[in-house]
């Protein structure tokens, strides 16, 4: 377990209102011990920063599973990213 409390953060927030959590989160104890908790926006304010992994978990499982910083896709994103899996299940990339 790390030594802050918190090891994930889920924020689900409007657009254009994580900034200021996600510097709260950078400046606070998991910072401060040096370590980076693992970071979920719901929102689009990361979808397209570079710093940020984007992606699926049913798609891009492998992509995500050591991300600490992770931008989901929106509702539009993920049902047109599930209906191309057709009815195999969504496979693993």
């Amino acid at each position: 377990m790390p030594s802050s409390e918190v090891s994930a953060w889920v924020l689900a927030l409007p657009n254009d209102k994580a900034a200021p959590y996600v510097a709260a989160i950078d400046a606070g104890p998991a910072a401060k011990a040096g370590e980076t908790p693992v970071l979920l926006d719901l929102s689009a304010d990361y979808r397209f920063n570079p710093q940020w992994q984007y992606g699926l978990p049913e798609r891009f499982r492998k992509n995500l599973a050591n991300a600490k910083r992770i931008s989901n896709p929106g509702c539009y994103a993920t049902g047109t990213g599930l209906s191309c899996c057709g009815g195999s299940g969504p496979p693993e990339i």
